[in-house]
């Protein structure tokens, strides 16, 4: 008789245990063992629409609203990748509005200042160094090196060419693309000693862009991108690009963007992922504290994308088209430069809400 209330005992658990199991497999299923499926979400070619919509996605919430915004009026949109700059070790912000050049700072507001004015031309490109200690500022013929520090230019380059853009290798060594298809490379801390010259282009340089370790330097050429160390080239992409920009955190990877795509490579010639958005892209910033990439869009909107997942993580809609992306790590904001004239400033990691009151501060 025991014996028998104990078998009877047994299949009783043995179903509730079986009943258990099939819940819990249901559970797991619905949440995570779904059926791939490509699903349009927001213009952004995604697989799972379920992990677009979840929690775990959006731990963080953005505002729309700006919490900080900066008019900059007179501002060149024709040159804008080339007349703002920020500095991520001393925190400072320069702008090139009208014919003057200004510096700005987040922690003292007050400290915003022209500190140069071009009276016969115009600043075609501004550039701080890796220590964010000095600033190149140059026009067609002329390049400056303003200290900050001293609060004056320290160094005066007159060239014989006309300069495009500027980009520094380390704190020391500068180069600067130019029209006559050749990239110049300069020492500062001795007048005009240039150590090395590039002359095996068909084009004019629109653009030079070393990696953080001065290893690698990016040339764009009449929308084709060429990778060198120097001594060869290393990556070649002949098919037409828009934007580049380096990964901070690996030199070997880089972002480029092709109208409404971007293409994410290293520089064994691997494509390593492709993002395909709806609005064509203005700008892409590399999120290296979030891991994530930062999309800026003519639609006046900016795309959060994880770099893990590449799943859309947050998007915000600012005030215009977007032409520049920063951020400024210690006070968790993201800075945005807008064709309408004003850069915006949005806390993008914060994980709570929390009031935000707008603010403006006129540059001149």
């Amino acid at each position: 008789m025991n014996a028998f209330k104990i078998e009877k005992k047994l299949i009783f658990l043995k179903y509730i245990f079986y009943e258990f199991y099939n819940l819990v497999m249901k559970l797991t299923n619905d949440r995570f063992i779904k059926k791939r499926q490509e699903k349009n979400i927001d213009g952004i070619l995604l697989e799972y629409k379920n992990k677009f919509n979840s929690k775990k996605l959006n731990k963080r919430y953005i505002s729309n609203s700006p919490y900080q915004v900066l008019d900059a009026p007179e501002l060149n949109i024709c040159k804008q990748n080339f007349i703002i700059d920020f500095s991520n070790v001393t925190n400072n912000l320069v702008i090139v509005l009208d014919r003057y050049v200004y510096i700005w700072n987040q922690k003292i507001i007050d400290s915003f200042c022209p500190i140069y004015l071009n009276k016969n031309d115009y600043t075609i490109s501004v550039k701080f160094n890796k220590s964010g200690k000095l600033l190149a500022h140059a026009n067609n013929f002329e390049i400056m090196i303003y200290d900050l520090n001293l609060e004056k230019n320290i160094k005066y380059f007159k060239l014989e060419y006309n300069i495009t853009n500027i980009s520094w290798k380390c704190d020391n060594i500068l180069s600067t693309g130019s029209f006559d298809s050749s990239i110049y490379t300069y020492d500062i801390r001795e007048e005009n000693k240039l150590l090395n010259i590039i002359k095996d282009l068909k084009s004019s340089i629109t653009y030079v862009y070393w990696c953080n370790s001065g290893r690698k330097l990016a040339t764009y050429s009449n929308r084709n991108l060429s990778i060198t160390n120097l001594k060869k080239t290393l990556f070649k992409y002949n098919k037409g690009i828009d934007l580049f920009k380096w990964n901070p955190n690996n030199n070997n990877i880089f972002a480029i963007s092709i109208k409404n795509e971007i293409e994410i490579w290293n520089i064994e010639n691997k494509l390593l992922n492709k993002i395909n958005i709806e609005s064509n892209i203005t700008n892409i910033c590399w999120n290296i504290y979030m891991k994530e990439l930062i999309i800026g869009t003519i639609s006046n909107n900016i795309y959060f994308i994880n770099m893990k997942s590449l799943y859309i993580t947050n998007n915000i809609k600012s005030s215009a088209s977007i032409l520049d992306i920063f951020i400024i790590n210690d006070k968790g904001l993201m800075g945005c430069l807008c064709s309408n004239e004003v850069i915006n400033f949005f806390k993008i990691f914060e994980k709570k809400y929390k009031k935000q009151t707008t603010c403006k501060y006129m540059i001149r």
